[in-house]
């Protein structure tokens, strides 16, 4: 469930993004974000194409999940609520995800795509935590057991 909630979550934030202008109107009751971003690398490399997701720690204190997906440079600038630079300040739970190319079989049909980072990058049960604070805008994070490059 969580990788379906992942996958259109950063489906959404590209789709969202591309070609607007002018954002959204700001949710209700939304906190004040803090600026900052996130940086992935492995082995001294910085992984492009890497889905970020912070989701808070306490959901009834804090329901605004953050995230996006990494550049050439192995960095994204953290959006809240798809459009909104920023996250709110507090404590999360950091997933990571970055899937294979799909690949057809021989009659056409789409197969599953293969994770490049280990799944346990992307459960919750076995995530990192990050801590967003005011004082702090970058955050960087170095992953091992990459599969592919």
């Amino acid at each position: 469930m969580v990788k379906q909630i992942f996958i259109f979550f950063l489906c959404a934030a590209v789709a969202g993004t591309a070609g607007c202008s002018k954002l959204p109107k700001r949710p209700k009751g939304m906190p004040e974000l803090v600026p900052c971003t996130v940086s992935v690398s492995f082995g001294g490399e910085k992984l492009p194409g890497v889905g970020v997701q912070l989701i808070p720690k306490n959901q009834s204190e804090n329901p605004w999940i953050a995230g996006g997906k990494t550049d050439a440079d192995g960095k994204t600038v953290l959006k809240t609520a798809l459009y909104y630079n920023g996250a709110v300040p507090g404590e999360y739970l950091i997933l990571f995800e970055k899937y294979d190319n799909p690949k057809t079989d021989k009659s056409g049909n789409l197969m599953p795509s293969e994770p490049l980072i280990p799944v346990k990058y992307s459960r919750q049960k076995t995530a990192q935590t990050v801590s967003i604070t005011k004082g702090k805008l970058d955050y960087e994070f170095q992953l091992d057991g990459l599969t592919k490059k």
